[in-house]
């Protein structure tokens, strides 16, 4: 992908109401932005947006899935997302953005969304990825995680080192 050109809204020649518009989101899309820590990306954007005389309203939904791997068992998994927008476009001598209103120059005619569905999927992505099999116990670990590793076992499983300073531990509290 060289440019972000189907992702422009032409909205001068749009009449006054509401018109919608779907953009299909890939890793040729993603790596675009160099974001590729993921991969198999498979986002669609559905985008209503409200032409007025003054601005311009964007409602957006990004759906889909992206392949990721699990936090703890470090498997890969098709993560699904979800996430609603709202945008505020008005019009100004200079431009500007912040979190939900972009200021685009008097006179233009086109707006390309391209950036806005970029930083609104990635922030989509949860912090913590966890497969689902872990959930549901359909997928096996190579470590029990309901262990806890500070339990005390049985002596004679434990390395010989370990024991002489656990005694070492016990002679110094006496």
């Amino acid at each position: 992908m060289k440019n972000l050109r189907d992702y422009d809204i032409a909205f001068s020649g749009l009449a006054l109401g509401k018109h919608d518009f779907e953009f299909d989101m890939n890793d040729a899309f993603f790596a675009y932005f160099g974001f590729e820590e993921y991969q198999e990306f498979a986002l669609k954007a559905h985008v209503e947006l409200s032409k007025s005389n003054t601005m311009l309203e964007v409602i957006g939904k990004i759906e889909g899935t992206i392949v990721v791997p699990c936090d703890l068992s470090n498997e890969l998994f098709p993560l699904p997302l979800k996430q609603d927008f709202e945008l505020v476009i008005k019009f100004g001598e200079e431009p500007k953005e912040d979190d939900e209103v972009i200021i685009l120059p008097f006179g233009e005619h086109k707006w390309n969304i391209g950036q806005t569905l970029y930083e609104w999927s990635v922030l989509s992505i949860p912090a913590k990825k966890i497969h689902p099999g872990i959930a549901d116990g359909s997928l096996e670990l190579d470590y029990d995680w309901e262990e806890d590793p500070g339990d005390d076992k049985e002596e004679d499983t434990i390395d010989p080192r370990w024991a002489k300073l656990r005694d070492l531990k016990k002679d110094i509290n006496d």
